[in-house]
């Protein structure tokens, strides 16, 4: 029979941690350490308030089972998942597309008309020229604003719109004229081969490993701005917006980038494009365009790197909420209440005539009281972990 508990050590305690990972139960801090702690313990109850059981944070003999079971469907059923695109949610200000390479159809670094366009003005010169409409906009590299003049290096539909300059510029996103798609050079030879090209703004991971020089603040201002990268693993291709300039929207420093990429998203190779008020993303269905991000502002922008999807891939928003503050009557996280009072009234919980006003006041306490005694959760009416997981889940 299999107990598993806070202070245990060892294999067994290394492959519990192992199925939860797979799983996606995060263990941010310690990670796969062989050692039954806190933050393992957290992982356990979130794994058996999603199985349905108490969640003690012991693991029986049940508990284990079940895991078992989620393992191997997962490793015989993977295809469902895969063929998903998931828009994901970090704290406030951080959007990110994780899109499986298999769902790809291609992707087009596309010129706006010059000098620059709106994301909105851009869409639009594409319907009017009939020219089919990607799934997915991000805008582009480094350019002039005073005259629209492109900076990065680019390729658009074979055409070589600029070399670039500087440091991370010959570093870029590339689609090969086979389909194949690829982070690497434009330099020659290589560039017979690229159809579609835009070079790092700067590039920030190439192998895994850090490629930023803080020399290169010279020409782009680290410190805390708006940010807008892409990136790549093995299997998934990466659009993320870092928003700032705003009240609660701390945008990111070049540093930020890097462990976020490296550390959160796992890419093998990242690169910056154009930021501040430059960064924009937003998804196309239907012909109308919404963003996925709040920019600082709408800005006229010289390119943009659209996406599109092979026919019948869905798209799944998912929120972490690994990050989330606890949230308790009073409480001035007013963003994150909002959140939660929305997803409440989504539930069907009644938040009277305030609604989703940003403020825990009384209704708001019932509401999560309610909802926590429905889900069969510790009843505490505070928000922690375990009912943002039962939220959002």
């Amino acid at each position: 029979m299999i107990v598993l508990k806070i202070g245990d050590k060892g294999e067994k305690v290394k492959d519990l941690q192992t199925k939860l990972v797979q799983l996606g139960y995060r263990l941010p801090i310690y990670g796969i350490d062989s050692h039954y702690g806190n933050e393992t313990s957290r992982a356990v109850m979130d794994s058996q308030l999603d199985m349905g059981l108490v969640p003690t944070g012991i693991v029986d003999e049940n508990t284990w089972n079940i895991l078992n079971d989620k393992i191997n469907q997962l490793l015989s059923h993977p295809k469902d998942e895969e063929l998903k695109v998931k828009k994901l949610k970090y704290e406030n200000h951080i959007n990110v597309l994780k899109i499986p390479l298999k769902c790809i159809e291609t992707i087009k670094v596309m010129m706006a008309e010059q000098p620059a366009q709106t994301i909105y003005q851009f869409v639009a010169t594409l319907k009017k020229k009939n020219i089919k409409l990607p799934n997915f906009i991000i805008n582009g590299g480094y350019f002039t604003m005073s005259t629209g003049k492109t900076e990065t290096c680019t390729i658009s539909d074979g055409v070589k719109m600029n070399d670039g300059y500087g440091y991370g510029f010959d570093f870029g996103l590339r689609v090969l004229y086979d389909g194949t798609i690829d982070f690497g050079t434009a330099a020659y030879p290589d560039r017979t081969n690229i159809c579609e090209y835009i070079g790092g703004s700067p590039a920030i991971l190439i192998n895994g490993e850090e490629i930023y020089d803080k020399s290169i603040g010279k020409i782009y201002p680290d410190g805390r701005q708006p940010r807008t990268t892409v990136g790549i693993n093995n299997n998934d291709f990466y659009m993320a917006t870092f928003d700032g300039r705003q009240t609660n929207m701390k945008g990111a420093t070049f540093q930020e980038l890097i462990k976020f990429h490296k550390d959160t998203l796992k890419c093998k190779h990242a690169i910056a494009l154009d930021g501040g008020g430059s960064t924009v993303m937003a998804e196309i269905v239907n012909g109308k365009t919404s963003l996925i991000n709040s920019p600082s502002e709408i800005r006229s922008v010289d390119s943009f790197v659209c996406v599109y999807l092979k026919e019948g891939i869905q798209v799944k928003q998912v929120l972490d909420v690994s990050g989330f503050p606890t949230l308790y009557k009073g409480s001035p996280h007013t963003y994150y209440v909002k959140l939660v009072q929305k997803r409440l009234i989504e539930l069907g919980y009644d938040l009277g005539i305030w609604g989703a006003d940003g403020d825990f006041g009384s209704k708001t306490f019932e509401a999560v009281i309610k909802f926590q005694k429905d889900r069969s959760l510790l009843v505490d009416g505070i928000v922690g972990q375990q009912t943002y997981k039962a939220l959002f889940g």
